[in-house]
């Protein structure tokens, strides 16, 4: 009986070690699904693409992603995927290039666009990586502490002008930079936007028979708030301040 036991187990061992050997590494999936999407196999192409995106968190894979979906007509995916791509490289014009294009074909459709603020705040603030808006903060704050020296102890009036000036100017930059930042950070750590993929309602609480508040149609973006999720439900804001709450499976977490 041990003898049994010892031998099945040994087999399942087996087993496990040659699902896990035979399984494919994000580099195989990725390098398959280009060679796929090459034929003009865009499904195929897509799941290879999520396999791979699924242990990698790389700009390329959710770009060719949004490709995919893009060529198969499903936009709300793609702008899912090309946003992701951006957010994890914002100086992937590839990507944004896409998105943009992406973005006007929902509209057509009928989406709700973001207002001019909000989608001018969002292409702002991911205009650079965390890295460079650290950088900008750091060098103005270098630069913000030569103008004050030269403000205090220069000796010509002029000079001491526009070290005054260009302190003011130069501490709004690096407390913008430095904002800009630490909100690309809180992001990193948890999604507070998302795509929705599918048409949905707005509910007034996390119940599918609460009262609705508004019916989202596919490909739109909206926020996440900071309230944590309640079981299978998000809660949102909309771009009219109005919050809601929307089932986790309708949308696509940036």
């Amino acid at each position: 009986m041990k003898q049994f036991i010892f031998i099945t187990s040994l087999l399942l061992c087996l087993n496990i070690f040659a699902e896990k050997s035979y399984a494919a590494s994000p580099r195989e999936s990725y390098e398959k699904g280009c060679a796929l999407y090459s034929k003009n196999e865009y499904r195929a192409a897509a799941k290879q693409f999520e396999e791979a995106s699924q242990s990698i968190r790389s700009t390329d894979i959710q770009y060719n992603l949004g490709n995919c979906y893009y060529r198969l007509n499903d936009y709300p995916q793609a702008r899912l995927a090309y946003e992701r791509a951006v957010s994890i490289d914002p100086s992937n014009s590839d990507a944004k290039y896409n998105l943009k294009i992406t973005v006007a074909k929902i509209k057509y459709a009928g989406a709700q666009p973001q207002s001019f603020i909000s989608s001018y705040a969002h292409d702002f603030l991911h205009s650079n990586s965390i890295a460079r808006w650290a950088v900008y903060s750091l060098v103005g704050f270098a630069l913000v502490l030569m103008c004050t020296l030269l403000y205090f102890f220069g000796n010509a009036l002029w000079l001491r002008k526009g070290a005054f000036f260009g302190g003011l100017i130069l501490t709004f930059v690096t407390a913008l930079s430095l904002v800009c930042a630490g909100i690309l950070t809180v992001q990193g750590g948890e999604p507070t936007e998302a795509i929705v993929l599918q048409q949905i309602q707005i509910r007034q609480s996390p119940s599918g028979n609460s009262k609705s508040l508004q019916q989202i149609l596919p490909g739109t973006k909206i926020k996440i708030t900071s309230e944590s999720s309640v079981k299978s439900w998000k809660q949102v804001s909309l771009d009219g301040g109005q919050k809601g709450w929307i089932p986790t499976a309708a949308i696509g977490l940036i």
